[in-house]
């Protein structure tokens, strides 16, 4: 399976990143990787990114930045949230919210999800 979408993983945990950039490119996906918010910005502005996944290791100030910086540049994305406190976002700019003990298969269809949305919005 082939999938055009690319996602862009972004969090603080290097290894956890790694593993499910490892599961979604298994998938087909093509991933890139950011572990601050200055990799962030620029895989966002130069890469043909269509669904970006927000990590639990990310603190709520990282997640509404990242947020807001997809809001202002990049209205096309779609964003996956992964959190414990999803509460905290019910009312934000999210396309969909992970909670709990994220499991690999959970990512792996809310993904599938909204890329397929974002592909036909592209389409």
């Amino acid at each position: 399976m082939f999938n055009t979408s690319a996602i862009l993983l972004y969090g603080r945990d290097k290894s956890l990143l790694a593993t499910r950039a490892m599961l979604l490119e298994r998938e087909g996906y093509r991933v890139y990787q950011a572990l601050d918010y200055g990799s962030l910005r620029l895989i966002l502005h130069n890469m043909p990114i269509g669904v970006l996944i927000l990590c639990h290791t990310l603190s709520e100030a990282d997640c509404a930045a990242a947020l807001d910086t997809l809001k202002k540049t990049r209205r096309d994305v779609k964003s996956l949230l992964l959190t414990n406190r999803p509460q905290r976002y019910k009312d934000d700019k999210v396309s969909a919210v992970i909670s709990g003990f994220i499991d690999p298969n959970t990512i792996l269809a809310e993904t599938a999800k909204i890329s397929d949305e974002f592909q036909g919005v592209a389409n």
